[in-house]
Formats: structure tokens, C-alpha cells, sequence
């Protein structure tokens, strides 16, 4: 890479480019929560011009075994560079994976500020960190205990040497050796970037979100990626291999872990029943229709619903899906094709129904709205009728 000086060195400093400044995160490993943790700390490096570094996605959600995933394994890099119109490497360029020699780093936590401890650096980096908290000024809500949100520009301003020295506080000494370095300012690095926003908490969920609108919507698939995902599809629809994919509704159905949030409602009561997303999808499937005079009449479904009577009632719509396990998915591809892929199916559709305050549904609805102009809808959930509207 330009922006580096040659091939992955044994120390990343070795690499780093004496002209050059650059900022990074850690990945910690709920998939989705982690692309808008780097689509933040990425539009972070555009307005403090450092050259942003992505790590490698850790396994959250699926077993340790999947591995770690590599940024571009899942987005088209070159194209996101040629969108956002600024620099994009990854650390597998930067250091070699696996590298013996230990890089001493002091990183800022937001994670800290909030009295939590800081996500530790991936062990396949090799790096040893201390932290420095970022100041409470830093907060979106600076009178909300509790509020974990931090400002955009108050973590560019870190990046700065003006307002870096007046926040340079105490710092957590590091796991390996116990130094106590202040924040990097050749490499500035964070712990854990998705409680971040301009104005506001949760921000993707506006029109306006910068991290999405001048970073995500550039963020497009891999082709190797999308190849599989289009391949899958065509099993699902029963198609020809060299067949086009038809217009479909795509439905995304978050429920597994969602159950803690259910509290004491029985989960048939809190969950929204198969019917109120049929609901939806008829009225995405007339407004299609209505509007372009597209015929998605295919609809595709993805859950992390487990229990086959759900699934069965999902084929009574006449509705279909792409089951991992008999279309051996991790066997052939790798176990992290079982989450990337399904995302990639909520987003290429020519409209999408999700599932209220599921981070994978809103990307999905923001990708298809904005890669394809497509209609979205998202089902509420908590007690029983949320949905009646």
C-alpha cells in the first residue's frame, strides 16, 4: 500500500510511514455492532485526515474456531476508498499476523469513560496497550451516568495535539509489561467505537447519520462474497446457475437473544407473530408494485429462530430460505459465510421488512434504500399487538 512503507513488518511501527498519521479500533466481536463501530471510527479518520487501519472481525456470535475475518473479505475496499475519497488499509497489510514481537501502544478507551474496563487489543496483533479514559466532556450526554454516547469530533479532537495534552488523565497500565504510555499520536487508537454519534444516540436510525452517509453506504460488498451469496439464492429460488436473481422481499427476524429484553412477557406475547410480518411484506410488495410496477413476489426470510414450528408456519406464506446447514454453508465457505452472507440477503432485495431495534435490520433497510431505492418496513415487538398500525 502507498500508505505504508513496504510489506507487513514484525513491529507495525516498522511499517508506519514517518509522513503519515493514522487512527484504528478494536473489533470485539457482535458482527454487525462491530461494521458501525468501523464505519464510526472511519469517518472519524476522514475529518482528522489520518489514514484509517481496519481490524480483522472477531468471532462474537459464532464459535471461536470461525476464526478471525478480514474487513475486505466482506467490503469491496478499493470502491470504499474511491467513495469516501480517503485512505483505507488493514492491519494484515500493516503487521504480520501472528508476529512474535510484541508492539507497546497507548490507546484511548471510550469504554472507560462509563467506569467499564477497556476491550483488550486482539491477541492476533501482538500488542500490549495502556489506556487513557476520553473525558466525560467527551459525552453526548455528559449529564447522563450511565449514557455510554461520545462525539464524533471529541474523538478527532484527541487525534489533535491542542486539545490531546489538556485530556492526557491517568492511564490503565497494560496487561503484559504494565507501561503506562500516553495515547499514540502517530497510531491513535480506541477500544470500542459504536456508542458514537454527531448529535445524537443511535444515529443510524436518522437520515442524516454522517457515519452512514459519508462511510456505510460507500462500504459495498466483496464480489467473492456477493458470488456466494447469489448462488445460495439461486438454491433457494430454484433456479439456474447462470439465472438472473428475481426481484424478492427479503425478511429479516431477530428474536434468539432479543428474549432478555422480554422480560417478564411470555415470549408469544413479546415476539411478534410470523402474521404481523406477512402484514408488512404485502404492503412493501403493493408499494413495489405501485410505484414501479416491480413483481417481488419471491420473499426470502433470515432468523436466528431455532424452533422448526415457527419455521413451518413461515412456509404456509409460501415463503422461502437459505438453511445453512443443508446447503453445508460452513463447510464450504467458512462459518463466518453463515452471518456475512445472510446480511448481504437483507440488502440486495427490492425491499426489506426487519425487526425494530435490530442493528442488522437497519443496515440492511439503509442498504437497500439507499444501493437500490427500495421500500423498508420494521415490525415492532415488546407486548402483544406492538405492531398494530
Amino acid at each position: 500500500s502507498e500508505w505504508l512503507n513496504g510489506p507487513p513488518t514484525p513491529s507495525f511501527r516498522e511499517n508506519l510511514r514517518n509522513d503519515t498519521k493514522y487512527i484504528t479500533v478494536w473489533s470485539t466481536g457482535g458482527w454487525t455492532n462491530d461494521v458501525m463501530s468501523l464505519f464510526n471510527i472511519l469517518y472519524v479518520a476522514i475529518i482528522s485526515e489520518r489514514v484509517a487501519v481496519m481490524p480483522l472481525f472477531a468471532p462474537g456470535h459464532l464459535p471461536q474456531k470461525a476464526g478471525y475475518l478480514n474487513f475486505g473479505d466482506v467490503f469491496d475496499v478499493p470502491r470504499l476508498i474511491e467513495g469516501m475519497k480517503h485512505p483505507v488499509i488493514e492491519w494484515w497489510q500493516v503487521k504480520e499476523i501472528g508476529s512474535t514481537t510484541v508492539d507497546e501502544v497507548g490507546c484511548w478507551s471510550i469504554r472507560a469513560i462509563e467506569g467499564h474496563r477497556p476491550t483488550p487489543p486482539p491477541r492476533y496483533l501482538n500488542i500490549d496497550v495502556s489506556y487513557t479514559s476520553i473525558p466525560i466532556e467527551a459525552k453526548v450526554y455528559p449529564n447522563s451516568p450511565g449514557e455510554p454516547h461520545v462525539k464524533t469530533w471529541a474523538l478527532a479532537a484527541l487525534t489533535f495535539p491542542d486539545y490531546r495534552k489538556d485530556h492526557l488523565g491517568t492511564s490503565f497500565p497494560s496487561q503484559l509489561s504494565g507501561h503506562s504510555l500516553p495515547p499514540d499520536e502517530h497510531l491513535a487508537c480506541f477500544d470500542f467505537a459504536y456508542y458514537v454519534g454527531a448529535t445524537h444516540q443511535f444515529e443510524y436510525e436518522y437520515d442524516y447519520s454522517p457515519a452512514w452517509r459519508f462511510v456505510g453506504k460507500y462500504a459495498r460488498w466483496n464480489p467473492t462474497l456477493l458470488g456466494i451469496a447469489h448462488e445460495l439464492l439461486r438454491g433457494a429460488f430454484e433456479l439456474e446457475p447462470e439465472e438472473e436473481i428475481p426481484p424478492y422481499v427479503a425478511v429479516h427476524v431477530r428474536r434468539g437473544d432479543f428474549r432478555k429484553a422480554c422480560h417478564e412477557i411470555p415470549v408469544n406475547e413479546c415476539f411478534a407473530p410470523p402474521s404481523a410480518f406477512a402484514r408488512r411484506v404485502a404492503e412493501v410488495q403493493q408499494e413495489l408494485l405501485g410505484t414501479k410496477g416491480i413483481d417481488a413476489r419471491r420473499v426470502l426470510v433470515t432468523s436466528d429462530e431455532t424452533d422448526p414450528a415457527w419455521w413451518s408456519e413461515i412456509k404456509s406464506f409460501g415463503w422461502t430460505w437459505v438453511n445453512h446447514t443443508t446447503a453445508r454453508t460452513a463447510e464450504t465457505y467458512g462459518l463466518w459465510y453463515t452471518v456475512t452472507v445472510d446480511a448481504v440477503f437483507q440488502s440486495i432485495g427490492a425491499g426489506v421488512v426487519g425487526t425494530h431495534r435490530s442493528t442488522m435490520s437497519l443496515l440492511a433497510a439503509r442498504r437497500t434504500q439507499d444501493w437500490y431505492g427500495g421500500t423498508t418496513r420494521m415490525v415492532k415487538w415488546g407486548y402483544l399487538g406492538a405492531d398494530d398500525r
